[in-house]
């Protein structure tokens, strides 16, 4: 009995994992944004432009598949050339040669709410004049 071929979907199956990897890797790096590309994006200039290349490469190929058709047919030849550029882009993120900086997230709402706070002091203060 002999195992039957994976499909197109199976087979691209990798290469969305492939981009989960490289996405967990950048984050766990001060990445920001929403997915592989941002993420890529807002480490510019702190990733060299091969492997900034060879990251995008992986997320053009992985966007086709989830937003167009993940049964698109992939030629070896293609296929071949997305792994290479994630085993390329995965070698040079394991080295941690990323200069991680730290995600600067700040709660927008939180800030508002500090200043309003400080302004109705401050105009509690002036209320009460001389004492």
């Amino acid at each position: 009995m002999s195992a039957q071929t994976p499909t197109h979907a199976e087979r691209n199956a990798d290469i969305i994992r492939m981009a989960q990897r490289l996405e967990q890797r950048l984050a766990d790096r001060g990445a920001l944004g929403r997915g592989l590309g941002e993420y890529a994006r807002s480490l510019r200039g702190t990733l060299p432009d091969d492997v900034l290349h060879d990251i995008m490469k992986v997320n053009r190929v992985r966007n086709d598949l989830v937003h167009r058709n993940i049964d698109l047919p992939l030629t070896s030849k293609e296929r071949a050339s997305v792994q290479a550029s994630y085993e390329r882009a995965l070698e040079y993120l394991g080295r941690g040669e990323v200069n991680a900086r730290p995600a600067q997230r700040v709660n927008l709402w939180a800030v508002a709410g500090a200043a309003l706070l400080v302004v109705l002091i401050a105009l509690l203060a002036l209320m009460q004049g001389p004492a």
